[in-house]
Order: structure tokens, then C-alpha cells, then sequence
């Protein structure tokens, strides 16, 4: 899932978020199913699925008021996922650029080893 406006070749099935099926949905739905599109797909050199075939993939469609509870119980899980996973980019850029200089004696932590 992107937060930001992508591009993509035209090799790829991408999923737009829609009033029925938000994206959170469409996510664990695809996860939850993967196997299933891995067997739709063919290639001899690797697996390919087209959009022909994808369309033809059945699935149970639940009703939008439960669609919609859904999205209002799993909307803060992913909030946190991606709060959690820019902190710790955030920290490894940090370690990133503090570890080298502290391995060097560049900077020196008052206390610590003495």
C-alpha cells in the first residue's frame, strides 16, 4: 500500500482504493489469498497472472455495513504500522549515521566506558 501517488509498469495489477473495498481490505484479502492467485497464475519462465484471469477469481463479498465496521476496527492497527515502521526508519537512519562515528571516537558518550 502507498500513501503517496506511484507509477507502475503495466506488467503489474494495481488495486485503487474504491467507496466498496479499501485498501486495508483489499490487502489482507490478498494476503489471506495469495495461494489462491499464485494457482491462477502461468509462465514458464516465471508466474504471471493477467487481469483476464484475475477478474475471474471468486470471492464471498461481504455488505458494506460490515465492510465498513471493519474499517473503522483495523484502521488504527494499520495507524500504528505505519507510525512504528517510519520510527524505526527513522532510528536505523540515526544508528546509521551516529555508529560509524562513535567507532571512530569522532564523538564520545560522557559516562560510558570509562
Amino acid at each position: 500500500m502507498s500513501n503517496i501517488d506511484v507509477a507502475i509498469n503495466q506488467g503489474y495489477i494495481a488495486f485503487i482504493e474504491d467507496s466498496y473495498f479499501s485498501n486495508i481490505y483489499t490487502y489482507l484479502w490478498l494476503k489471506l489469498n495469495m495461494q489462491l492467485v499464485i494457482n491462477t497464475a502461468n509462465g514458464s519462465t516465471f508466474l504471471e497472472i493477467s487481469k483476464s484471469s484475475f477478474r475471474g477469481i471468486k470471492c464471498l463479498i461481504a455488505t458494506k455495513n460490515l465492510l465498513n465496521e471493519f474499517q473503522i476496527t483495523i484502521s488504527p492497527i494499520f495507524v500504528k504500522i505505519l507510525n512504528n515502521t517510519e520510527q524505526i526508519q527513522t532510528l536505523k537512519s540515526t544508528r546509521d549515521t551516529l555508529l560509524p562515528r562513535l567507532t571512530t571516537g569522532e564523538i564520545r558518550v560522557e559516562g560510558f566506558g570509562e
